[in-house]
């Protein structure tokens, strides 16, 4: 969940997450709540640390769930420095293939 979550996160915030499960496992991001300034923070989830982005978030609308290619998601969270919102909250799932 992003800083302060479910209170304002703060400005100028940068955080990031590496997630991984064993092999013949996928991960699976399900959204609680999702709410920040559009177009200005920004959730970002990668394939890997260095790789492929495969989606880049923003604004007030629930993301669908999110299931990773593999088993490992690198997740990256960035907020300017013009105002703030209240954030995100996700559930992490694991599920063997």
């Amino acid at each position: 969940m992003s800083t302060n979550y479910p209170a304002a996160y703060p400005n100028n915030d940068v955080q990031s997450w590496s997630l991984a499960v064993d092999n013949n496992y996928r991960l699976v991001l399900k959204f609680k709540a999702f709410n920040m300034e559009s177009n200005c923070d920004f959730l970002k989830i990668y394939d890997r640390q260095d790789g492929i982005q495969l989606y880049s978030l923003t604004g007030y609308l629930i993301p669908d769930d999110i299931w990773s290619n593999a088993n490992y998601l690198f997740i990256t969270f960035t907020s300017d420095d013009s105002s703030t919102s209240l954030g995100f909250s996700i559930d992490v799932y694991m599920i063997h293939t």
